[in-house]
């Protein structure tokens, strides 16, 4: 993509503790760079201060930072739960560290679970009730769902409280009935995954006897996009390593003919390491995946999809550093990351634990929860990082397991700054 700003003579900047792009002609540009900005006209300086891309050299902007995520941590007012309906899933991908099997949520569970809503909700504390229903395959314990929703929609309209739900699926159950369902148990949003098109998807995302998938997700994708009726939003993650890095475009351009281009939000992820299964061979570098990651958010333009271009702050990296939001699974285990339930190598008890509904449950954390503390300390590479405003850290629970989650943007910032102006900015 061709850089604007070098026809115009100008320089686009990104402050990240704001998240803010600016365009300064050339010469400010460079009064900002020799440290002469009381050069500056007095309407720039004062735009740059606004947007903390000029501070005070006194400033512990570490310190600033972090205890701004912290502060927003402490005012959050969603009560968030994310609930394993099941431990079982139809599918046998590889890179899933995740042991499957056949138990559902109890009656006792779901009891547990309705009252400990009752009890954050009675507090006062909190303004909605954010749903996540996960898994294994979420669909395969729909009667909890069922059962569950109309539970918490009631407790949460007592309290005053929005709900809202989202369900990460597979896709495979994704029938049109069961979504119209799911929109009246107060889902907004579905998740689905596909890995590349068809003949990338297949090869990764099989059932367990190895027999493909795709076509069933794709026709359910197809039947509820189209469906003037279904309002919620989705959302399609694409998983990539070597083996589907050329699935992507392909799958892109399958939606788009598809005429769903701004009806679907795309997104891909890296695939890694985790419980206990190895990738390393498949695994992209992270400068791989950031490169590759240029054609896709490209493709995704010029297809006509939303695209965003410059990452937004985040005060609040993950579940691991909300105290009151947990993941519920199947067992009625408690614990504060997605990717701890089911995975045999995290040990018996897992490590991850936190407790469980039947016993009286401990406000204690674990190292996750203390993830913003350690980054204050510099433990982690963070405290240094330009890119902490806008990533928050990435995931704590890779970097006390010893791997670097840094997202791509740290690798592409000032190609999607490029891409941002001349998208955006240049053409408004």
């Amino acid at each position: 993509m061709r850089d604007p700003t070098t026809a115009l003579n100008c320089r686009a900047v990104f402050a990240t503790r704001t998240a803010t792009p600016v365009v300064l002609d050339e010469k400010s540009w460079q009064l900002v760079k020799n440290n002469r900005c009381e050069e500056l006209p007095a309407q720039i300086l004062n735009d740059l201060h606004r947007m903390e891309l000029l501070i005070d050299d006194d400033q512990d902007e570490l310190g600033i930072v972090v205890r701004r995520n912290m502060a927003a941590i402490r005012s959050d007012d969603t009560f968030y739960t994310v609930i394993q309906t099941t431990d079982a899933c139809q599918l046998g991908c590889g890179y899933c560290g995740q042991k499957h099997g056949r138990t559902q949520l109890s009656d006792d569970d779901q009891s547990r679970i309705v009252q400990r809503a009752a009890n954050a909700l009675a507090t006062g504390t909190y303004k909605a009730m954010g749903v996540c229903w996960f898994g294994g395959e979420p669909l395969l314990g729909m009667p909890s769902i069922r059962k569950l929703s109309p539970l918490l929609q009631k407790l949460a309209a007592q309290a005053n409280c929005r709900y809202q739900a989202k369900v990460i699926t597979n896709g495979i159950l994704l029938k049109q009935d069961v979504v119209e369902e799911l929109l009246r148990l107060g889902v907004h949003e579905i998740e689905i995954t596909l890995d590349g098109d068809r003949e990338y998807h297949d090869k990764r995302r099989h059932n367990k006897a190895g027999a493909p998938s795709f076509d069933v997700i794709w026709r359910n994708f197809i039947r509820i996009a189209a469906d003037a009726d279904i309002t919620c939003k989705l959302s399609i993650r694409c998983n990539v390593d070597r083996r589907n890095l050329q699935g992507v475009v392909p799958l892109v351009r399958r939606i788009a003919d598809a005429g769903l281009a701004s009806r679907v939000n795309f997104y891909t992820a890296s695939v890694y390491e985790w419980g206990g299964r190895s990738t390393s061979a498949d695994a992209l570098h992270p400068d791989e995946y950031a490169t590759a990651e240029k054609e896709w958010l490209t493709e995704l333009y010029n297809l006509g999809f939303a695209v965003n271009w410059l990452p937004q702050k985040r005060p609040i990296v993950c579940l691991a550093v909300m105290p009151n939001a947990k993941l519920v699974d199947a067992h009625g285990r408690l614990f504060n990351c997605t990717e701890t339930s089911y995975v045999p190598e995290y040990g018996t008890p897992n490590i991850y634990q936190l407790g469980s509904l039947s016993a009286d449950e401990s406000s204690q954390g674990n190292a996750l929860s203390v993830f913003n503390d350690d980054v204050l300390a510099r433990r982690f590479p963070c405290g240094d990082c330009r890119m902490l405003p806008v990533c928050g850290g990435a995931c704590p629970k890779r970097w006390h397991e010893g791997t670097e989650p840094c997202p791509s943007t740290k690798r592409n910032i000032d190609w999607r700054l490029t891409a941002y102006f001349a998208t955006t900015h240049l053409n408004s």
